[in-house]
């Protein structure tokens, strides 16, 4: 969990407000849990599964996501 944890807290600009910065981390935690809980229950290890799952987001995201999480764009910047 602390690597998804670290990952989340990393791609969560620091201009937003504190409340939308939550909102945002409990639903992209809860996305990357439940793909790493899919890796899991099909063999793949612990590390590996949060490996696969966080790999899956990048190579997924899409910035309209985020948008509808919080109900208006903004412009987000990827480290």
């Amino acid at each position: 969990m602390n690597r998804i944890t670290d990952f989340v807290d990393g791609f969560i600009p620091d201009n937003i407000p504190k409340k939308e910065a939550t909102l945002i981390r409990a639903e992209l935690t809860c996305h990357i849990m439940d793909k790493a809980d899919f890796y899991k229950d099909i063999g793949y290890n612990d590390m590996e599964s949060i490996d696969k799952a966080i790999a899956d987001f990048i190579n997924n995201f899409s910035f309209k996501d985020l948008s509808s999480i919080r109900n208006k764009p903004k412009a987000i910047i990827l480290i």
